[in-house]
């Protein structure tokens, strides 16, 4: 066990104002983090995108202390370069306005390393607090990288593929409570409050399209055990999302094309 976990490598930036326990007052040890298997890949730069930044401060209620944390990675074997970004935007649903302020510095700033860095290949994922059809989520899905690239979303088929391939028994049953979905097939729910009768998705893993391609996605877990969580199965409200990815040459199919993989159960 030992030896394998030698194997990963992390970068952590911690919350620059740490939220607090109710019942100890203790901070919490909460932050943005990217785990890489070092036999595989290795870092080459990284950086941190500050949503602090008085670009996108217009009052102290915008000070949220959320970002991003990006990095550039390269293939042990040299063939392939990659930016990858760890992601959480402001939770608040009545702030619309500034997460899209975010999430639109957030591009700005992606596309700057990218062209730094020479890159194509992109990937953002994390915690977004934006239901599908929302302002955030079209800002992304339609975004047009420099060559053309459009960003898209490894899950945004999966109730279509959980028709298929996940057994009714297993699949979610709650949401989503909060999205319209404009006809969007993301998951039901990757978020779940039962305090606030909140089930919707609001996590996501981004990647271009000319850059990458979705070889399998990780099923979500049975919504019988994640309809009340944190629970002693799952630590998290959050369920966890998972792609596995192969670079590709340019192609010119769109993006429903390329998400339509089947869930597993398991992932590497």
């Amino acid at each position: 066990m030992l030896r394998a976990a030698a194997r990963y490598k992390w970068i952590f930036q911690a919350r620059a104002v740490p939220r607090r326990l109710q019942s100890s007052g203790k901070a919490k040890k909460e932050g943005l983090a990217i785990v890489w298997d070092d036999t595989q890949v290795h870092m080459l730069k990284k950086e941190f995108v500050d949503f602090n930044d008085q670009k996108l401060v217009l009052s102290e209620q915008d000070r949220t202390n959320n970002g991003a944390l990006l990095a550039t990675f390269g293939t042990n074997d040299g063939k392939n370069r990659f930016g990858l970004a760890s992601v959480y935007l402001h939770w608040n649903p009545a702030k619309e306005d500034l997460k899209v302020r975010q999430a639109r510095f957030l591009l700005q700033r992606l596309q700057r390393h990218a062209a730094a860095n020479g890159l194509s290949a992109l990937i953002l994922m994390g915690d977004f607090n934006s239901v599908p059809g929302s302002q955030v989520y079209d800002l992304l899905a339609t975004h047009t990288a420099a060559d053309g690239s459009r960003l898209c979303s490894a899950y945004s088929r999966y109730l279509d593929l959980e028709k298929v391939h996940v057994p009714g028994s297993l699949q979610q049953r709650l949401g989503p409570t909060a999205s319209t979905r404009k006809g969007l097939r993301e998951p039901r729910y990757t978020n779940a409050n039962p305090y606030k009768s909140f089930y919707d998705t609001i996590d996501y893993i981004f990647y271009t399209d000319r850059s990458l391609r979705p070889r399998r996605i990780l099923a979500l877990p049975p919504g019988k055990e994640t309809e009340h969580v944190p629970n002693e199965v799952w630590s998290s409200d959050h369920t966890a999302l998972a792609c596995d990815l192969t670079f590709l040459p340019p192609d010119p199919r769109d993006c429903p094309g390329r998400t339509a993989v089947a869930p597993t159960n398991r992932m590497p």
